[in-house]
């Protein structure tokens, strides 16, 4: 993701990445990188903590076993964790939107050219809906109903872009479509109101909870380029032609010159630290009749 966020992102965005670690309760549970991570959410926000049921335990906190596992999730429960951590630490920065990138996600996945991407989330939080909840960057008019495809939200043009786009309500709509939870924006309405909505909807999995919010609570939108191929749905893809060739997700030939600029640091600074313990170890009479 950060060589991603960088091509597309990184030489003119005004803001940088942040890594929060996906984890994974199937295979490092449990783990002190685990425990440590839940207890940082029980210090930090433990009104979220307690409302979280993805990371609640049966016979409480001193038990390893998750409810989750119970549930049939206890493999969305890492994600679901990581997510929340990220929530909580935009909220308590005191943002007004945050952008979150599931592992495997990038800004390629977003439904218009990468290198709009700054600018339509821009346009979208100076043009778009003054209250809103959630933005999915990857959707485009996957999981928005028919009245809302017929009636969008509304249409964003600038003269830089390939081409407008639409605007969608979004309220989670299947119709025979995977609505995973990749790419997206929440805001600060969001954020301030996550555990009042953790104990409206039993959050266990992210994808799931967020698609039940937004068919009833959550303010949710989605947004496509016209004519984007990867933001139509599987019956619009059906009429349109593939595009021939896609924006690469990263720059080869600068992730290579930047893991080389960093190999040449590392050994620089690894001969300068054998020189100096080289000088260490000279005696100090040898050395007084060297200078």
């Amino acid at each position: 993701m950060r060589a991603n966020w960088d091509l597309y992102h990184g030489r003119g965005g005004s803001k940088d990445s942040d890594r929060v670690v996906e984890y994974d309760f199937e295979k490092n549970w449990p783990s002190a990188e685990l425990e440590d991570a839940l207890d940082w959410l029980r210090s930090a926000a433990p009104e979220v903590s307690e409302s979280c049921a993805a990371i609640q335990f049966d016979g409480g906190e001193q038990s390893k076993t998750l409810t989750a596992e119970r549930m049939g999730a206890k493999g969305d429960a890492g994600k679901t964790l990581s997510h929340v951590i990220a929530w909580v630490k935009a909220r308590d920065a005191n943002v007004q939107s945050v952008v979150l990138a599931s592992a495997g996600a990038f800004i390629n996945t977003h439904t218009g050219p990468p290198n709009e991407f700054d600018s339509i989330i821009v346009s979208f939080l100076l043009r778009g809906p003054q209250t809103w909840d959630v933005l999915f960057l990857d959707r485009g008019e996957r999981g928005v109903g028919l009245d809302d495809a017929q009636r969008p939200e509304a249409l964003i043009s600038n003269k830089a872009w390939l081409n407008p786009y639409v605007l969608y309500r979004n309220r989670a709509v299947y119709a025979g479509e995977n609505l995973p939870v990749g790419l997206y924006m929440v805001s600060k309405k969001f954020l301030d109101k996550m555990a009042v909505h953790m104990r409206e909807e039993k959050l266990y999995k992210l994808d799931n909870w967020f698609n039940a919010l937004c068919a009833s609570k959550l303010e949710c939108y989605s947004y496509a380029s016209r004519g984007w191929y990867e933001g139509a749905t599987a019956k619009h893809k059906a009429r349109m032609a593939k595009p021939l060739e896609e924006a690469p997700i990263v720059d080869d030939a600068a992730v290579e010159a930047a893991s080389a600029a960093n190999a040449a640091a590392s050994r620089a600074k690894r001969l300068a630290a054998e020189d100096a313990d080289a000088d260490a170890n000279v005696p100090a009479e040898k050395m007084a009749s060297t200078i």
